[in-house]
This record gives C-alpha cells, sequence and structure tokens, in this order.
C-alpha cells in the first residue's frame, strides 16, 4: 500500500530536486525516494557499525584498514 506524505522544501531545494529529476527524466518524488532510501540505508549502517565497534576492538580492528588487511 503506498502512502502519501507532504514534506517543505525551500526553494534552493526544490529547484535542485527539480533539476535532477528533469536531467534523469524522472519524476520528483522518485527522486525523494530515492534519497530517502539511501539516507535510511547509511543511517542503518552507522548504527550496526557503533553496535559492532566494541566486538571489533575487543578482536584487535581498530580501524577500517585493519579489516581491509585481513580481507586482502
Amino acid at each position: 500500500m503506498r502512502n502519501v506524505i507532504s514534506i517543505s522544501l525551500d526553494e534552493d531545494l526544490k529547484q535542485k530536486v527539480d533539476k535532477l529529476a528533469k536531467s534523469k527524466n524522472m519524476k520528483r518524488s522518485n527522486i525523494v525516494k530515492e534519497a530517502l532510501v539511501k539516507y535510511l540505508f547509511i543511517e542503518e549502517m552507522k548504527n550496526t557499525r557503533k553496535q559492532l565497534r566494541p566486538y571489533a576492538v575487543k578482536a584487535g580492528f581498530f580501524s577500517d584498514e585493519n579489516i581491509f588487511e585481513l580481507i586482502s
């Protein structure tokens, strides 16, 4: 089921969304949905990372480079 929500954008942001929608031949709502999906994914990943950090430190991983070295 689809739900409709309303958001308020300042004129500058609206123009940027409209310009991107036109250049990609997409509807404004699809641009906003895609941006929201990406934002939510990033926030979920940040939360997961925060939850896993104590386990990584306990295992001796203190940076992304430590992990990349292990899997490379």
